[in-house]
C-alpha cells in the first residue's frame, strides 16, 4: 500500500496518522480457529470494481461482523495501490480518533486548507480523484467528523469516500442525493458456492502444510453441506472448514455462537443513541423472539431506518425456508439456540418486551416472552383470557419448550398443562381427562374468563372423541354468552368473550354440527388474529346456514395467522365453506339450465357426488344418504340414530329414512321436533319433508300450505331438499303447487332419490389408525412428509411408515391415488380424532 503524499506543499501540517494507512490486524479472530496464522482471503474482483467504477461520491458496504467488510476494504486499498493511486484509510477504533482529528482539525487552515490539499492530490492521481476509505464508519465516526466529511465532499468535487458499516447507510443520512450515493445490497458480501469452495481449498492447503497427515480434502457433498449450513457467511465458512480440517467435526451451532459473540462485542462499543435506530439494535431486540413480523418491528422499534429492515432479509441467521406468512422473520434453529443461551439472564428485558407486546394486542408474542422469562403466573393469566390466540399463534420453537417443561414445574398452572397436553398428538386419555376436569373447575368460578375455560374444555372433550359431551359443553357456552353483561366490559373482556364464542363454535364444527340460533359471531375488535379466524368461521357458518346475505366468494387469504389449530383449523374452514359453495353453485347451474330450457349434458352434479362434494360438517348426513341410495335401509337407519350424530342433520336424516321406509307419521314427528333457528338450508329441508309427509298422510291442504310458506326460501336450498324424495313424491308435491315445477325439473337433473344414482360408495376398507388418519388429513392439506413431521413433532421415518401403511390399506400406489380412494370411501366424512 502506498503512503499518501506529503501535505507540506499545500501548507497543511503533517500528522502521524496521515503518513501511512496500515492494514488492521486479524488477531482478534484467532481465538475462533483451531490453528493457522490468519483467515485466508478470497479476492472479490467484481465487488472491488463495482466500488471503484461507480459514478458516485460515496460507496457504502454494509454487513454483519464476519462477512468480510474489512477484507474487502483491504483489497480495494491494494487495487488502488496497484493503479498508482494515492488514498487514505482509517481502520481501528484506537487510531481512528487520532486520524480524524488530524485530518479534520489538525491544521490552522482548517477544512479549507485540507480541501485544497485533497484537490491537489486528486489532480495527481490517474483517476483524477482522491479516495478516503473508512472501516466501521457507523461505529467510529462521531457526528462532528461526519459533518466535516460531508463538508469536504461539497468542497472537493474530486473526492470520493468508500465506507464499511454494520448498519446500512442511506443517502439521506449523509445528506447526499441518491445519484451520488451507492449502498451495496446486504447480501453482496455473502459467498457464492464457488467462493465457498475456493475458501475450503485455501484453508485445507494451509492445514495440509502444517500437518500433512492430519488434513483431508472435503468431498463435494461436504462442501455443499458447509455452504448450506453457513449460508455463505464468510466467517462461518472458515470456521466450518477449519473445524473439519483440524478436528474432523462441525456443528452449525458454532456459527451461531460466534455470531452472538461478535454482536455482543459490537454492542459494547456502539453508542446507545446509534443502537436505538440501527440494525444492531434490531438484532439485539428480536433475538429475544424466535419469530417476529413487520408489525412487531413497528411496535418495538418505531423509529428504525427502513434500510436496517431491508438488510434483515439477507442476514444469514434468518431462515426464510420456515416462514409461514408474509412479513415474518424466523431465526435459524442454531441461531435461536445460541440466542436463548445468551439471553438467559435477560428476564427484565423479556418482561418489558412482553408488556409492550400485550398492550399492542400481540398477546401470543407476549405470552412467549413471559414463558421464556420464567414468569409462568403471568403466562397462565394470559391463557385464561386468550387461550385460542395463544395456542394457535404459539411459535413452534416455544411450543417445543412448553412440551419439554416438566409436569412438576407446571403443577400449579393448569392452563399451561392443558397447552402441553393439547400440543402432544399422543396425549393419553387420562391426561385429557385430568385436563378437562381442571378446565371445568376453572370455568365454574364466576369470572369474566369462565366462558373461555369452558369453551376450551369443549375442545378437549372433542379431542377425546366424546362428541356428545363436547357438543353439549359448547352449546352451554354459547347460551351463556348470549346473556347481557351487568357492567360495561373492558376491551380484554370483549376479546375473551369473542374468543370463547369462536372456540365453542369451532368445537361444534368439529363435532359435525352448527350453532343453534347464531347468525353471526361476535366481532373481535382490533385483534388481527381473532378477526382473521372469525372471518373464516363466519364464512363457513353463512354457507352451511344459507344465510340471506352471503359474504364475498370464499378465497384463501394471503397470510395464515396461526401455526396450528386448537380444534378446527382456518384452512378447514376455508375448505368446508368452499365445498358448500361448490354444492350451491352446482344446484344454481342446474336451475339456470332449467330456466334457459337448456338441459345439461350428463349430470351437472357429477362434481359434488361422493364425500368430496359436501363439507365434513355434513359427514354423517351424507354417509346415511349414501347407504339409503344404495339400498341399505338398515345401515341408513343405524347411521341416523347414532348417539353422536349431530343435530339438526341427524333429525333430518331420520325423517328421510322413515319416509323411505313408509313410516310417514314417525317421519312427521321427527320433522316437527326440528326447532327454528338452524338457518334457511334446514328450514327448506323441514318444509319440503313436512309437506311430503303430510301429503302421504292425506292432509293435502296442510301440505300445500307448508310449500306455499316455503316459497320465500332460496330456490337452491329447496331443490336440494327435493332431491331427498322419490320422483313420485316430488310429482305429487308439484301437483299441489305448480310453481314448484321448475324445481322438480332441476331436482330430477340433479338426481332425485329414486333415480338410481348414489351420493357415495359404501365400500369397506381396513380401518386407518388415528395417526394414519391424521397424516392423511395433512396430505390432503398439501403438506409434505417433512412438514407433517415438524408440525406434529414426529420423525420423518415415522411419517413415511404411516404413508406406506395408508397406501397398503387403501390399495393405492401414490399420494394422488390415496387421496382419491379416501374420497371414494368417504374416509374424510367419518369420525376422526381431533388433534
Amino acid at each position: 500500500m502506498r503512503d499518501a503524499p506529503s501535505p507540506e506543499a499545500s501548507g497543511y501540517p503533517s500528522a502521524p496518522a496521515l503518513r501511512r494507512a496500515e492494514y488492521p490486524s486479524e488477531r482478534v479472530w484467532q481465538r475462533h480457529f483451531a490453528g493457522g496464522p490468519s483467515l485466508p482471503e478470497i479476492r472479490r474482483p467484481n465487488l472491488i470494481r463495482r466500488a471503484l467504477d461507480a459514478s458516485v461520491r460515496w460507496a457504502s458496504v454494509s454487513g454483519a461482523p464476519g462477512t468480510g467488510r474489512t477484507t474487502l476494504l483491504n483489497q480495494i486499498c491494494a487495487e488502488l495501490a496497484l493503479e498508482g493511486e494515492s488514498f487514505h484509510a482509517f481502520w481501528t477504533a484506537r487510531r481512528a480518533g487520532v486520524a480524524y482529528d488530524a485530518l479534520f482539525r489538525g491544521g490552522s487552515r482548517g477544512l479549507a486548507g485540507l480541501a485544497r490539499w485533497l484537490d491537489l492530490r486528486a489532480a495527481e492521481n490517474p483517476s483524477g480523484t482522491f479516495t478516503v476509505l473508512i472501516d466501521d464508519f457507523d461505529l467510529l465516526a462521531p457526528a462532528t467528523h461526519q459533518a466535516a466529511l460531508e463538508a469536504l465532499l461539497e468542497a472537493v468535487p474530486r473526492l470520493r469516500v468508500v465506507t464499511t458499516t454494520i448498519d446500512p447507510l442511506s443517502a439521506a443520512s449523509i445528506r447526499l442525493d441518491d445519484r451520488r450515493f451507492m449502498q451495496f445490497p446486504a447480501d453482496a458480501l455473502l459467498f457464492s458456492y464457488e467462493e465457498t469452495r475456493d475458501l475450503c481449498d485455501l484453508v485445507l492447503e494451509r492445514a495440509t502444510s502444517r500437518e500433512p497427515r492430519g488434513a483431508r480434502r472435503l468431498t463435494e457433498d461436504e462442501m455443499r453441506a458447509v455452504f448450506v449450513a453457513t449460508r455463505g457467511f464468510p466467517l462461518g465458512v472458515a470456521l466450518a472448514v477449519d473445524r473439519i480440517a483440524e478436528l474432523g467435526e462441525w456443528s452449525e451451532a458454532v456459527f451461531a455462537q460466534q455470531m452472538q459473540a461478535v454482536f455482543a462485542h459490537i454492542l459494547r462499543i456502539q453508542s446507545l443513541a446509534h443502537r436505538r435506530s440501527g440494525f444492531s439494535e434490531l438484532i439485539e431486540t428480536f433475538s429475544l423472539m424466535p419469530r417476529f413480523t413487520l408489525q412487531h418491528i413497528a411496535i418495538c422499534l418505531p423509529g428504525i431506518a427502513p434500510d436496517a429492515v431491508e438488510a434483515l432479509e439477507a442476514f444469514p441467521a434468518c431462515d426464510t425456508r420456515h416462514q409461514t406468512k408474509a412479513g415474518e422473520y424466523v431465526w435459524s434453529e442454531e441461531f435461536w439456540h445460541a440466542a436463548v443461551q445468551r439471553n438467559s439472564m435477560k428476564t427484565l428485558a423479556r418482561r418489558e418486551l412482553a408488556v409492550k407486546l400485550y398492550e399492542s394486542n400481540e398477546v401470543g408474542a407476549a405470552f412467549e416472552q413471559w414463558f421464556l422469562a420464567g414468569d409462568l403466573a403471568q403466562a397462565e393469566a394470559v391463557l385464561r383470557a386468550r387461550f385460542l390466540t395463544v395456542y394457535e399463534t404459539l411459535s413452534p420453537e416455544v411450543a417445543r419448550g412448553v412440551q419439554e417443561a416438566s409436569s412438576a414445574r407446571l403443577r400449579d398452572f393448569p392452563l399451561l398443562r392443558a397447552v402441553q397436553m393439547l400440543l402432544d398428538p399422543h396425549a393419553s386419555r387420562e391426561d385429557l381427562r385430568v385436563c378437562a376436569e381442571n378446565l371445568s373447575k376453572l370455568g365454574a368460578k364466576q369470572s369474566a374468563t369462565a366462558p373461555m375455560m369452558l369453551a376450551v374444555r369443549a375442545a378437549v372433550l372433542a379431542r377425546k372423541r366424546l362428541v356428545v359431551a363436547a357438543r353439549e359443553q359448547a352449546e352451554r357456552v354459547l347460551r351463556e354468552l348470549e346473556r347481557p353483561l351487568e357492567e360495561e366490559p373492558d376491551d380484554q373482556t370483549l376479546f375473551s368473550r369473542a374468543e370463547a364464542a369462536l372456540t365453542a363454535t369451532l368445537a361444534l364444527f368439529a363435532c359435525g354440527t352448527i350453532p343453534h340460533g347464531m347468525v353471526s359471531l361476535p366481532h373481535a375488535g382490533g385483534s388481527v388474529f381473532l378477526g382473521y379466524r372469525r372471518l373464516l368461521a363466519q364464512q363457513l357458518l353463512d354457507r352451511v346456514r344459507r344465510a340471506p346475505t352471503l359474504p364475498e366468494p370464499i378465497r384463501r387469504l394471503p397470510e395464515p395467522y396461526s401455526y396450528r389449530a386448537l380444534i378446527f383449523s382456518g384452512a378447514t374452514c376455508v375448505r368446508e365453506a368452499s365445498a358448500m359453495e361448490r354444492v350451491d353453485r352446482a344446484f344454481d347451474d342446474v336451475l339456470g339450465a332449467v330456466r334457459r330450457d337448456a338441459p345439461a349434458e350428463g349430470s351437472l352434479m357429477a362434481d359434488i357426488r361422493g364425500a368430496s362434494g359436501y363439507p365434513r360438517i355434513f359427514g354423517t348426513f351424507v354417509e346415511g344418504l349414501g347407504k339409503l341410495l344404495s339400498g341399505n335401509l338398515e345401515g341408513a337407519m343405524e347411521t341416523a340414530y347414532r348417539a353422536e350424530a349431530p343435530e339438526p342433520s341427524a333429525t333430518v336424516l331420520r325423517a328421510i329414512v322413515l319416509l323411505a321406509s313408509g313410516r310417514e307419521r314417525d317421519a312427521l314427528s321427527q320433522i316437527e321436533s326440528i326447532e327454528d333457528g338452524w338457518g334457511e338450508r334446514v328450514e327448506a329441508d323441514r318444509s319440503v319433508l313436512r309437506a311430503s309427509a303430510r301429503l302421504r298422510c292425506g292432509r293435502l291442504e296442510s301440505a300445500r300450505m307448508a310449500l306455499l310458506q316455503a316459497e320465500h326460501l332460496p330456490q337452491t336450498a329447496l331443490v336440494q331438499a327435493l332431491t331427498y324424495l322419490t320422483p313420485s313424491d316430488v310429482d305429487d308435491l308439484v301437483a299441489l303447487v305448480p310453481s314448484f315445477g321448475p324445481l322438480r325439473t332441476a331436482a330430477t337433473l340433479a338426481g332425485a332419490l329414486g333415480s338410481g344414482e348414489t351420493l357415495g360408495e359404501g365400500n369397506e376398507f381396513q380401518a386407518l389408525t388415528d395417526r394414519e388418519r391424521l397424516v392423511l388429513e395433512e396430505l390432503r392439506e398439501g403438506l409434505n412428509t417433512r412438514e407433517i413431521a415438524e408440525k406434529h413433532f414426529l420423525s420423518i421415518n415415522t411419517v413415511r411408515t404411516h404413508v406406506r401403511s395408508i397406501g397398503k390399506k387403501l390399495d393405492a400406489s401414490g399420494q394422488a391415488e390415496m387421496l382419491r380412494r379416501a374420497e371414494q370411501l368417504m374416509i374424510f366424512q367419518r369420525p376422526l380424532a381431533i388433534g
